[in-house]
């Protein structure tokens, strides 16, 4: 079964193939799979505030290698907003896979999710006790294909615009596909199970940037040193979404197995103004650090807006100064540094990068 949508999201794709000398967001060295984990949850279903909390263990469990995307489908009683006030997060999107059809299950229940779509025991549907387990059995799968990202959004003239690499580093029969979604977090809304009045609701499900139900697709083959790229830009006028709270999720799905190979996630940029202003973000550098995670280096990619002597720091993840140099003065503009991680043990650092008052920090995960 394939549906396309017609979605007024002001979706404008530019999809590409290009070698491996244009690579710059995804690592070319061969790993192992990441877990994308597709959580089905309602607004009325009481047990899913716990679903909620066990999926903020995972996170803190598997920094780096686990993402998380919380879909509110409509064919589902559970997902019926609590209160008139409340926001629907309920969206469309979602219901082919909340079908019996897809999960392939005696029934379907919340709090549940995908794990990369594989079927547990005949059933796409996994229950909260077997996340964990099932996340690590994935995390110790190689996966085929490796997936860049990098989210920046300019608020003057509210376009949000995604950038997506893919890199094969194995072959595999047929064609694949790829889908692009943007989540939101930070959306108070009444939970069923919680007596919380300021729920906050995580990893909301909000567009598909992409545009066939069942990813868009890849071109060509999927042959061992394959590189793709994709441009995506929406249009935040319509959606009025908080940029601030907003990442954006990147998967690779198998057609003929509709299992998910892997994928990646990112938070969005500081928003970037063309005019220089920037209003309550004028203490901050507009920043981000990419691959992450990464081996054996990381880009580091800043705009200034003006010329300005730039000073970078790593810090280990108890605080502790690890390198700090000057990088030089950069003119007013964006520009690109590599950082050289070859001798750091894998685990969390965060980069801090200082220009005159302004400071930015970003969390970067290092894995061996």
């Amino acid at each position: 079964m394939k549906k396309t949508l017609t979605l007024p999201l002001f979706i404008c794709l530019l999809l590409s193939s290009v070698w491996m000398s244009a690579q710059s967001l995804v690592s070319t060295m061969p790993e192992n799979k990441k877990v994308i984990l597709e959580e089905f949850t309602g607004t009325s279903c009481p047990p899913c505030a716990t679903g909620h909390q066990t999926i903020e263990t995972l996170l803190t469990t598997f920094p780096g290698q686990l993402f998380v995307l919380g879909y509110q489908p409509f064919n589902s009683s559970l997902t019926t907003p609590r209160s008139a006030s409340d926001p629907d997060m309920r969206r469309n999107f979602p219901n082919a896979f909340y079908d019996l059809n897809f999960t392939k299950g005696p029934g379907r229940f919340m709090p549940s999710a995908f794990m990369n779509r594989k079927l547990w025991n005949g059933d796409r549907l996994v229950g909260r006790g077997d996340w964990q387990n099932n996340a690590s059995a994935i995390l110790a799968e190689a996966s085929p294909v490796n997936v860049g990202l990098l989210a920046t959004y300019d608020s003057l003239t509210q376009l949000l615009t995604v950038k997506v690499e893919v890199y094969y580093t194995d072959s595999m029969a047929g064609t694949n596909t790829i889908y692009v979604h943007l989540l939101e977090d930070g959306i108070i809304a009444g939970q069923s199970g919680s007596t919380d009045p300021n729920y906050v609701h995580k990893h909301v499900f909000r567009e598909s940037l992409t545009t066939d139900q069942w990813g868009d697709l890849i071109p060509l083959g999927p042959w061992p040193g394959q590189f793709h790229q994709m441009t995506l830009t929406f249009d935040n006028s319509a959606g009025a979404y908080n940029m601030k709270n907003c990442s954006v999720m990147a998967f690779v799905r198998d057609p003929s197995t509709e299992e998910v190979y892997s994928g990646a996630g990112v938070h969005v940029g500081e928003p970037v103004n063309n005019t220089g202003i920037v209003g309550d973000l004028d203490s901050q550098i507009a920043m981000q650090v990419f691959p992450n995670p990464a081996q054996q280096y990381a880009h580091l990619e800043f705009t200034l807006q003006r010329a300005e002597e730039v000073q970078l720091t790593l810090l280990d993840v108890n605080g502790k100064t690890i390198e700090r140099g000057n990088l030089g003065t950069f003119s007013a503009g964006t520009h690109l540094h590599k950082i050289d991680l070859q001798a750091l043990p894998a685990g969390m650092y965060m980069v801090r990068l200082q220009a005159d008052q302004k400071v930015s920090m970003k969390r970067l995960f290092v894995i061996r």
